[in-house]
C-alpha cells in the first residue's frame, strides 16, 4: 500500500491563503495562530495588521471598527462578539458594506482553542430572496386564478392547490391541505353530497389511469354547474389537474345546437326557397321549398353555378341572355342585389329571386313563388278603380298629401265639407294653412300646431281632433302618416252629433251630480252581472278602490277582490254569489273597520239589477247605546236594591250590638261589665260612623263634590302609619305583614288623609280575605313611569273576569246575604275613585311572588311622575 507524502507547510499555507473565505484560528489562550489574507482584505485592511499572537479581543475591535460586523457602534458590536461562548459551535448571518451578506461561523477545537470562518453568501442569499419572491408571486397568481389548479405527486398526494380548486369542486375553504390523497379529497366530496359513493370510486379509478396521460373530462355538479377537468402527467409520476367552470360555455354549446336545430326547422318551414353556394361556386345547401318551387329543374348538391345555368338553358328554363345575367349577378361585388328579379317559368309560375354575398365568399339565392302575388296585384288595380268610386260616394271628406307636402288627391265630400276653404291638387299644405289663417278659419298658433302634428306618426296610427269652423259647423279631423312619407286627412261633419253629445254630457253631468251628492252607494249591473255605472260613495262604503269599480267588471270578480282585501269572508262570498238578483233582496254586512252596511238589491226591467249600499253604523250604534242605557238603568236599579239589602244587613249588626249592650247596661251594677258594654257600644257606633262616611263619600264622588287637598305628602311615614293601623288586626288573624319602603322617596302631591283612607281599605281587604298563616306585603318603588305602591297578599284571590266588577259600588264577588265575608262593597270603589281624584290609577293584578302557591292578589296604585314633588334615584329598600 502506497501512502501519499504529506503536503508541505508552504503548500498548506498557499491553500489556506487561496481559500475564498476568511479563516482565523485561535489557541486556548484566545490568541491568533493563523489567518488568511481574506480575513482583513475583505474590509480593506492590511493582512499584516494582526500578526500571530494578537489577542482575540484586539482583532475583534479591529474588525468592528472596519465594519466587519455590520453597521452600528463598533464597541457595542465588539462586546456582542466577545460575549459569544466559543466552546460551542455558533453560526449567524451578517450584512456588511451595505449590500454584502456574510455567514460567520465559530467552531471549538480539541486543543481548547477555536477557529472562525466567514464566507461571502451574498449571491446565495439573493438567490433565496428571488426564489421566495417568485414563490410568493406564484402563490399570488394561483390565488387569483379563476380556474382551479391541483398538483398531485406520484403517490397521488396533494402537493399544491389554489382556493379556486376547492370552490369549484364543491368544498368550503380550508377543507383540504397538502398531503391529502386523491381518495381523501373524493371522500370529502362524497360526504358533502357533491358526488355519489359509486361515482367517487369511478373518479378515483379514472384519475389513477389519467395521471400517466393527458385527459379531459367533464362533470356536472348538483347545482347544475358544469366543470371541465384537464389532467397533465408530471415528470415525477404525479399529475397536474386543472378545473374550469364551463357552465356558460356548455350552455352556449347547447344553445348553439338548439339554434342549429331551430335553423334547420326554420329552413324546412320557410315558404321561400333557399340555395347556398360556397366560395367554389358549388351548391352546398338548399331547402325543400327551393326544390318544390323549382320542380322540374331542381338544384343538386355539389353542382357548380355554371353547370346549373347550362342545364337550365338546355331544359328551356333560361334563355342564353338570362343565363349571362344570372352568372353576372350571383357573385356581384356589392354584397347584396337589392333588386328582385322576376322570372316566369315555362310552367307558368312566376318567381322572384334575390341574391346576397356571404362572408366566406359564397352567396345565397332566395326565391319566392309570387304567382299569387302577381295575380293579386292585378286584382288590386281593379280594386283601386273601385276605391276611386267609393271615395267619390263617401260622406266623409278625404284629402291625401304626398311626401312633398302637396295635395295628391281629394274627394267631392272634402270639397263640400270644407266649403269656403278651397283646396286643389298640387297645393302646398303650408300655403293652404296660410290662406286659411288669412280667411279667419283658424289662428296662426293653431296653424303652427296643426302643421307640426300632420307629419308625425302617432302611437295608434291616427291623430284625431275636433274643430269648430267660423260658420258654426263642427268637423272631426283624423290624420295619419302614409307609408310613402305623406299623410291622409279625413274630415267628417259632426255638427249634429256634437250637439247631441253636448246635450248628453249635460244630462250625464246632472245625473252624476245627483249620484255624487246622495249618501248611498249605488252600482248598476247588466243582465250579464257586469258593472254598468256606479257613484263615488260606493268605493267608500264597500272598501273597494274606485279604479276597480269600472264599467265592464264582473260582480263575481269584485266579490273575489273583496275577499282578497279582507272585506268579506270566503263563506260570505259564496252566499253573495248565490243570491237570486231577479227578486228584491235586503241584507246587512259588517265591515272589518266596524261599520255596518245595509245592502238592497233590486231588479231592473232589462234583466239587470241595482245594488244600494247604506251606512247604518250610527243607527246600529244608537240602538246599542240605547240597549246599554236600558241595561245600565236596570243594573243601577239592581245595584240600589242590592245596596239596600246589603246596608240593612250591615247596619243591623252594629245596631243590634248597640241595642243589646245598651239594654244590658240598664240595671247592671258591675263596673267591669259596664266598661265592656260601653266599649262594645262605642265600637259599634264607630263602625256605623265609618259605614255612613263611606256612603257619603260615594254620594260626593258621584256628584263631583268630593273634597281633595293638593299638598306634598311624605310617603314613608304615611305607609308606615297605615301598616301600623292594621298590624293588630293582622296579628289577630294570624298573618304576617311586611313593609318595603325605599329611602329617598319623593313627596306625592295629593291628600294625605285620602291616601291613608285608600291604603286602609286595601290593607283591610287583604287582612279580611287572607287565610290564617298568609302573608301581606306593602311596598313602594319608583318606576320609569313614576311611583308604584302595591298591597300584595296570599289570600283567596279574585278571578280575572271579576276584577273589573269588584270596583263597582256596593259590589262583592259573593253578593248573597249569607256571604262568607261581610262588608258594604264600597271599599274598592272608593279606593279607585280617591286614587283617580289624586291623578293616579288603581288596578288588581296577579302578585309577582307566590312562594306558597296561594292564589293571592296585588292591588297596585300608580302615580305618574307629574304627581311627584321631585325625582329621586332608586334607593336600597328597607323592610319592616
Amino acid at each position: 500500500m502506497t501512502v501519499a507524502p504529506a503536503p508541505s507547510t508552504e503548500t498548506l499555507h498557499a491553500l489556506f491563503t487561496a481559500l475564498p473565505m476568511a479563516l482565523v484560528v485561535y489557541d486556548a489562550d484566545h490568541r491568533l495562530v493563523l489567518s488568511n489574507d481574506a480575513t482583513f482584505a475583505w474590509h480593506g485592511l492590511d493582512p499584516r495588521i494582526a500578526p500571530p499572537g494578537t489577542p482575540f479581543p484586539e482583532i475583534v475591535r479591529i474588525l468592528a471598527w472596519a465594519g466587519g460586523y455590520g453597521p452600528g457602534d463598533p464597541e457595542t458590536l465588539a462586546r456582542a462578539v466577545l460575549s459569544v461562548d466559543r466552546t460551542r459551535a455558533t453560526s449567524r448571518l451578517l450584512r456588511i458594506g451595505g449590500d454584502r451578506t456574510v455567514l460567520l461561523e465559530s467552531r471549538p477545537l480539541s486543543s481548547g482553542g477555536f477557529f472562525t470562518c466567514a464566507a461571502d453568501v451574498t449571491t446565495l442569499v439573493r438567490a433565496e430572496a428571488e426564489a421566495s419572491g417568485r414563490a410568493r408571486q406564484l402563490e399570488s397568481v394561483l390565488s387569483r386564478l379563476h380556474g382551479g389548479v391541483a398538483l398531485f405527486d406520484q403517490d397521488m398526494r396533494l402537493g399544491l392547490y389554489n382556493p379556486a380548486y376547492e370552490a369549484l369542486i364543491g368544498l368550503p375553504p380550508a377543507s383540504i391541505r397538502p398531503g391529502h390523497t386523491q381518495w381523501e379529497v373524493i371522500d370529502l366530496l362524497v360526504k358533502r353530497g357533491e358526488i355519489a359513493a359509486d361515482e367517487g370510486a369511478l373518479i378515483s379509478a379514472r384519475m389513477e389511469g389519467d395521471r400517466h396521460r393527458a385527459a379531459t373530462r367533464q362533470r356536472q355538479r348538483p347545482g347544475g354547474e358544469v366543470l371541465r377537468f384537464e389532467t397533465q402527467p408530471m415528470p415525477d409520476g404525479g399529475c397536474l389537474i386543472e378545473v374550469d367552470d364551463i357552465t356558460a360555455l356548455k350552455r352556449a354549446e347547447d344553445d348553439a345546437r338548439r339554434r342549429a336545430a331551430m335553423l334547420d326547422g326554420v329552413l324546412a318551414a320557410l315558404p321561400h326557397g333557399i340555395c347556398v353556394f360556397g366560395p367554389d361556386r358549388r351548391v352546398s345547401l338548399f331547402n325543400e321549398a327551393h326544390a318544390r318551387i323549382m320542380a322540374g329543374s331542381a338544384v343538386r348538391l355539389g353542382e357548380s353555378l355554371e353547370e346549373l345555368v347550362a342545364r337550365r338553358v338546355a331544359e328551356g328554363e333560361f334563355t342564353p341572355a338570362q343565363a349571362d345575367s344570372v352568372l353576372a349577378r350571383q357573385f356581384a361585388r356589392d354584397g347584396v342585389d337589392s333588386r328582385p328579379v322576376l322570372h316566369q317559368r315555362p310552367n307558368g309560375t312566376v318567381i322572384e329571386a334575390r341574391t346576397a354575398r356571404l362572408p366566406d365568399g359564397g352567396h345565397i339565392s332566395v326565391i319566392t313563388d309570387v304567382t299569387a302575388l302577381q295575380k293579386a296585384e292585378g286584382e288590386s288595380r281593379a280594386r283601386a278603380a273601385m276605391l276611386d268610386g267609393i271615395l267619390s260616394a263617401l260622406p266623409h271628406g278625404v284629402c291625401v298629401y304626398g311626401p312633398d307636402r302637396r295635395v295628391k288627391m281629394l274627394n267631392a265630400a272634402y270639397e263640400r265639407i270644407m266649403q269656403g276653404a278651397p283646396v286643389r291638387v298640387g297645393d302646398l299644405i303650408d300655403d293652404l294653412a296660410a290662406s286659411r289663417v288669412a280667411a279667419g278659419e283658424f289662428s296662426a298658433e293653431h296653424a303652427a300646431r296643426t302643421l307640426a302634428r300632420k307629419f308625425v306618426r302617432s302611437s295608434d296610427g291616427w291623430d284625431e281632433m275636433l274643430r269648430r269652423r267660423p260658420n258654426g259647423t263642427v268637423i272631426s279631423i283624423r290624420d295619419a302618416m302614409l307609408p310613402d312619407g305623406g299623410h291622409i286627412s279625413v274630415v267628417t261633419d259632426v255638427t249634429a252629433q256634437h250637439r247631441a253629445e253636448d246635450e248628453a254630457r249635460s244630462h250625464a253631468a246632472t245625473l252624476e251630480a245627483m249620484m255624487g251628492t246622495i249618501r248611498h252607494g249605488i252600482i248598476m249591473y247588466d243582465r250579464d252581472r257586469r258593472v254598468v255605472a256606479t257613484n263615488a260613495k260606493t268605493s267608500a262604503l264597500t272598501g273597494m278602490p274606485a279604479e276597480l269599480l269600472v264599467p265592464g267588471r264582473l260582480m263575481d270578480d269584485l266579490i273575489d277582490e273583496q275577499v282578497m282585501r279582507g272585506q268579506i269572508t270566503p263563506d260570505g262570498a259564496v252566499r253573495m254569489k248565490a243570491i237570486d238578483r231577479s227578486v228584491p233582496q235586503r241584507y246587512s254586512r259588517a265591515r272589518p273597520d266596524g261599520r255596518v252596511i245595509d245592502i238592497a238589491s233590486d231588479p231592473t226591467p232589462d234583466g239587470g239589477y241595482v245594488i244600494t249600499y247604506s251606512d247604518v253604523t250610527d243607527d246600529r250604534r244608537i240602538r246599542v247605546e240605547l240597549e246599554k242605557s236600558r241595561a245600565a238603568a236596570e243594573a243601577g236599579s239592581l245595584a240600589k236594591s242590592r245596596f239596600l239589602a246589603t246596608m240593612s244587613h250591615e247596619l243591623r249588626t252594629p245596631l243590634n250590638a248597640v241595642i243589646g249592650f245598651s239594654g244590658a247596661l240598664v240595671g247592671e251594677r258591675n263596673p267591669a261589665r259596664i266598661e265592656d258594654y260601653s266599649r262594645a257600644i262605642n265600637d259599634a257606633g264607630r263602625q256605623l260612623l265609618l259605614l255612613i262616611d263611606d256612603i257619603l263619600d260615594v254620594a260626593r264622588s258621584q256628584s263631583g263634590m268630593l273634597p281633595m287637598a293638593r299638598l306634598p305628602v311624605a310617603l314613608a311615614p304615611l305607609l308606615q302609619g297605615a301598616a301600623q293601623a292594621v298590624a293588630d288586626s293582622a296579628i289577630q288573624a294570624g298573618l304576617s305583614l311586611a313593609v318595603s319602603v325605599p329611602k329617598g322617596l319623593p313627596d306625592l302631591v295629593g291628600d294625605a288623609a285620602r291616601l291613608h283612607q285608600v291604603l286602609m281599605n286595601l290593607l283591610s281587604n287583604a287582612v279580611k280575605f287572607t287565610p290564617q298563616g298568609g302573608r301581606i306585603r306593602l311596598s313602594a318603588a319608583l318606576t320609569d313611569g313614576g311611583l308604584q305602591i302595591q298591597v300584595a297578599d296570599t289570600g283567596i284571590g279574585i278571578a280575572k273576569e271579576d276584577r273589573d266588577r269588584v270596583f263597582e259600588p256596593f259590589t262583592q264577588v259573593d253578593a248573597s246575604l249569607s256571604r262568607r265575608f261581610q262588608g258594604s262593597g264600597l271599599g274598592l270603589y272608593l279606593a279607585r275613585t280617591l286614587a283617580e281624584s289624586m291623578g293616579g290609577t288603581l288596578s288588581l293584578e296577579d302578585p309577582a311572588e307566590d312562594a306558597e302557591g296561594a292564589p293571592g292578589i296585588a292591588a297596585v296604585l300608580r302615580f305618574p311622575a307629574a304627581c311627584l314633588v321631585a325625582p329621586a334615584p332608586p334607593p336600597d329598600s328597607i323592610s319592616a
